[in-house]
């Protein structure tokens, strides 16, 4: 429910609704303490706090049974891109220009951090380095979403989009109805942030993986380049369009602050998916994802067993990175 990731009471949305107008109307005039988000998400952390266990991350770390678990987050305070690890093995963090990877143990805030919706959700303050500094999530500036798994030492990525490649064709179906809503230009924002960077990614790789093929001597670990198999799936329906079925499951509060931006609207269901949290809403997309996946099955546990069926193609794409 949307109640277990955030308040969705009136007195809590109305209050915020209204610090944002009067920030907005006002707030060349006074200094007084400006809104953190549209949403509070304390809620989520309520439920995070239940059922995340890191006692078990790391026995599972210890025991060899799980070599890696990290989660990314931005930093509003300096525009880097971090990477929080904990791993098996001693790896060594590590630095690019603009994104960077710390060795820390990781907790419900960072979990927090990962998920802020920038705008919806308010930002988490996070130690890095020896002092705080205020994160946001971690699909932003995230130019490269499958480096860190490589560098924390996997051989095999599957990476699970959700842009579906139907995404294009579901929008012409909606009616435009003139000029764009804000909601549906806020839709198509966060899109750009949360939804394009793993495809562009995973074409780089291609890209860097064809050049190898030409020039087998540079993939060697020694100088930092080594192949890496990937596998994608992605959704075979919009969430949009699922989103657009089950906007009525919106709680009435959330409803009333979406109507006015054209949220509660097909064409604006895009920015709405990132507060349906409602049963019948996760059900469906659980229900796709089965589906996808019993669809694939063969090809998935070709790629992560490397047993080929006879009977089915597989086709993997080994790609590399430099570390």
């Amino acid at each position: 429910h949307a109640d277990d990731v955030y308040r969705t009471d009136v007195l809590r949305v109305g209050v915020s609704g209204a610090r944002w107008l009067s920030s907005l109307a006002f707030g060349w005039v006074t200094r007084r303490s400006s809104p953190r988000a549209l949403f509070d998400n304390a809620p989520l952390g309520s439920f995070l706090t239940e059922l995340f266990e890191p006692e078990r991350v790391q026995a599972s770390l210890d025991a060899g049974v799980l070599q890696a678990f990290a989660v990314t987050a931005l930093s509003y305070s300096t525009g880097r891109h971090v990477t929080f690890y904990q791993s098996h093995r001693r790896i060594h963090g590590w630095q690019r220009s603009q994104r960077m990877a710390v060795e820390s143990a990781i907790g419900v805030d960072h979990l927090l951090a990962s998920a802020s919706i920038p705008f919806l959700f308010p930002a988490i303050p996070l130690e890095l380095e020896g002092h705080h500094e205020w994160f946001g999530d971690g699909t932003m500036r995230q130019m490269s979403p499958l480096s860190p798994a490589i560098h924390l030492g996997a051989s095999r990525i599957l990476a699970i989009g959700a842009a579906s490649r139907q995404r294009a064709g579901w929008f012409d179906t909606v009616p435009s109805g003139g000029y764009p809503s804000l909601a549906q230009v806020g839709g198509q924002a966060l899109a750009s942030i949360f939804l394009d960077g793993l495809q562009a990614d995973i074409e780089r790789l291609m890209h860097i993986n064809r050049l190898l093929s030409r020039m087998p001597e540079m993939a060697n670990d020694t100088e930092g380049w080594r192949p890496v198999q990937v596998m994608t799936i992605s959704p075979s329906e919009p969430i949009e369009a699922i989103a657009a079925e089950h906007l009525n499951r919106l709680p009435r509060t959330v409803r009333a602050f979406l109507s006015p931006l054209g949220g509660t609207e097909a064409r604006g269901a895009a920015f709405a998916s990132y507060l349906l949290f409602e049963p019948e809403f996760t059900q469906a997309l659980l229900a796709l994802g089965e589906r996808d996946a019993a669809a694939q099955g063969d090809q998935i546990a070709a790629f992560l067993y490397g047993v080929v069926p006879e009977t089915t193609p597989v086709k993997k794409e080994v790609t590399e990175v430099s570390q």
